[in-house]
């Protein structure tokens, strides 16, 4: 048993880095600089969270990890178990991140896992891609993700339609060809949403989410306004649970798309999606970057589109960015799977789609503490049992 306060773990994180800190609350712009991931206080959070279980999981690379609490909002990819000199130098030394090892996926919550066994869905399309919305909101991000430079055109005083979305929508039709169906600017309307979603395997949402901590299920992902809707201009996470759909991924890749409420235990917009039905969701918990995430998801969707699954998809991603030379967590650990990481179909399967079984037993809230599972997959799921 490992003995730490849900305060303590709030400690630990906001050291780690300061996204996990109140003071960055209302930066107009997120970046590397700011977030300050520091490296030894992720290892810390490695050798207290992680280690034990790590040690009993063998040979497995596959990990479901069970959140509670505080760690919901903790991507455990981003976690350093070491350093390792270069092979020129023994005064230069990168980290080894937990990401180099393992395939993660997230559980939310037995009851939510539940929810999804044995469903059968049936989608005749592929994959609908919305983003690039217009909105009224003179403050609201157009494109749902940070950049270096102001939100507001400087000449109209209107939201910029960011560059990195438009790619990232570019490369989702490119990538899916006939396959792929875009909606963006004035078609990006909750109305065209609610008519098209429940035909597709997967949903892709390039759109920002204004996340309300005390109402999660009032966070709200921004579309462009529609006239002829009532003027609805997004969807809030309570609407998942009476839209139809029969997606086996959803992507949302704004900033904070996934963040759980801390007041609320595991509530937020990926919980609704997939007490929809949805079995699995990628989504971020914090700001992003525009054109890192447009590179990002464009190189997960050529993985998946090559037979990956989702979570060895959205691992490779990760890995590319860190070769590439943007190996600071902030750029690639912001994005989570939740829920089932193997295969979609893809290609000319139009066939039903059946949940796995589920394996999870519940998970108790604790006011003081919190509970971490770790799921170790070989030819069977075992799990293992961290309590604090």
């Amino acid at each position: 048993t490992i003995k730490v306060t849900q305060r303590a773990l709030r400690e630990l994180l906001r050291r780690s880095s300061k996204v996990y800190s109140e003071g960055v609350k209302g930066l107009p712009v997120m970046n590397a600089a700011i977030a300050d991931f520091d490296l030894e206080g992720l290892h810390e959070a490695y050798e207290l969270l992680f280690q034990r279980a790590i040690a009993m999981s063998g040979e497995s690379t596959s990990l479901t990890i069970v959140t509670d609490g505080v760690l919901s909002n903790l991507p455990f990819e981003i976690l350093v178990s070491g350093w390792s000199s270069w092979a020129d130098s023994i005064t230069h030394v990168c980290p080894r991140f937990v990401i180099g090892k393992y395939d993660i996926n997230y559980s939310l919550s037995a009851s939510t896992d539940l929810n999804l066994c044995n469903q059968v869905r049936h989608a005749p399309k592929l994959i609908l891609a919305i983003g690039d919305a217009v909105t009224s909101d003179r403050t609201t991000q157009s494109a749902g993700r940070s950049a270096t430079s102001k939100v507001e055109n400087p000449i109209s005083g209107q939201p910029r339609s960011f560059p990195g979305v438009r790619r990232e929508l570019g490369a989702i039709r490119n990538i899916f060809g006939n396959e792929a169906t875009v909606l963006s600017r004035s078609n990006a309307t909750t109305k065209r949403f609610n008519l098209e979603a429940s035909q597709y395997r997967i949903l892709h949402l390039a759109a920002h989410v204004d996340f309300d901590e005390s109402r999660p299920l009032y966070s709200m992902i921004a579309l462009s306004n529609d006239a002829d809707d009532g003027g609805s201009n997004g969807l809030r996470a309570i609407d998942f649970l009476s839209i139809h759909l029969n997606a086996d991924l959803v992507v949302l890749s704004g900033c904070n798309t996934g963040r759980l409420s801390s007041q609320s235990g595991s509530v937020g917009m990926t919980s609704s999606i997939m007490i929809s039905g949805v079995p699995s969701v990628i989504a971020s918990l914090w700001n992003v970057d525009d054109e890192v995430t447009a590179s990002l998801m464009e190189t997960f969707y050529t993985y998946l589109k090559n037979g990956a699954g989702r979570a060895e998809a959205l691992r490779n991603a990760k890995l590319d960015m860190i070769k590439s030379g943007r190996s600071d967590p902030f750029y690639w650990g912001a994005f989570i799977l939740c829920g089932e990481g193997d295969k979609v179909s893809i290609g000319d399967s139009h066939g039903e789609l059946a949940g796995t079984p589920v394996f999870i037993s519940a998970i108790a809230g604790l006011s003081a503490a919190c509970i971490l599972w770790i799921i170790v997959v070989r030819n069977r799921h075992r799990i293992v049992r961290i309590p604090f």
